[in-house]
């Protein structure tokens, strides 16, 4: 005797395959609720699928999180100092690693505070700002500036630059990659105080000056 499931208007030749219908067909499964979205899900695969391409799931980046920027706003600096060098760039506002032709790790100067009230508003400054200067097709490049963390409670702290110090840096490398006669630099001088990796989010990404320079066996101020 057959047995018929009423809902899928289907027939098994016994009980056993009946049961195994019930278990496997999407039609018996019961519908996966998801709380944040309020919605309903045919299959426990359309809910993970869902959840991967829903915006609703995706945890914004709080700016405590972020490791860095980017400074446009110092192009004009940069410009400046790249006229004395007889060339010219435009600064290519896309945070693009893969598409650079070339790219370089710098230190640069700055300073930090520390807005929790917590660590007492802690004030520092720093010799070694990890950046790094990325040139691309077009005559363009970007310059990703790494931030450093709080010896206190290490939240992340943007750093406010050295402009002047900046712009000659990047103008310097763009003008080196271009082919100018330009004289080789060296490292910084005398250490006055370590530089704290652990705190440097350049040394973290990967892209800090310090690490190189203590390969070349040079010394680094903080």
């Amino acid at each position: 005797m057959a047995l018929t499931c009423v809902p899928c208007n289907r027939q098994f030749a016994s009980d056993q395959a009946l049961q195994q219908h019930t278990r496997d067909s999407p039609a018996h499964s019961a519908p996966v609720a998801r709380r944040d979205c309020i919605r309903n899900f045919a299959s426990a695969e359309a809910h993970p699928q869902q959840i991967r391409a829903s915006p609703a799931h995706h945890k914004a980046v709080r700016p405590n999180q972020v490791s860095f920027d980017m400074r446009p706003s110092l192009h004009d600096e940069v410009t400046r100092f790249l006229a004395d060098y007889g060339i010219s760039f435009s600064f290519l506002a896309s945070d693009n690693s893969r598409k650079c032709v070339r790219e370089f790790d710098s230190p640069v100067i700055g300073s930090f505070v520390c807005t929790s009230s917590a660590c007492g508003f802690r004030k520092w400054t720093s010799k070694q700002v990890a950046i790094t200067i990325r040139m691309y097709k077009g005559q363009k490049y970007n310059v990703r500036v790494y931030y450093q963390r709080c010896e206190k409670c290490h939240s992340r702290r943007r750093p406010k630059l050295d402009v002047g110090v900046y712009a000659d840096r990047v103008a310097y490398r763009l003008a080196k990659w271009s082919g100018v006669d330009v004289e080789d630099r060296q490292g910084s001088g005398r250490s006055e105080r370590p530089h704290l990796i652990d705190l440097c989010e350049g040394c973290r990404n990967g892209h800090c000056w310090v690490k190189r320079a203590r390969l070349q066996g040079l010394r680094v101020e903080s």
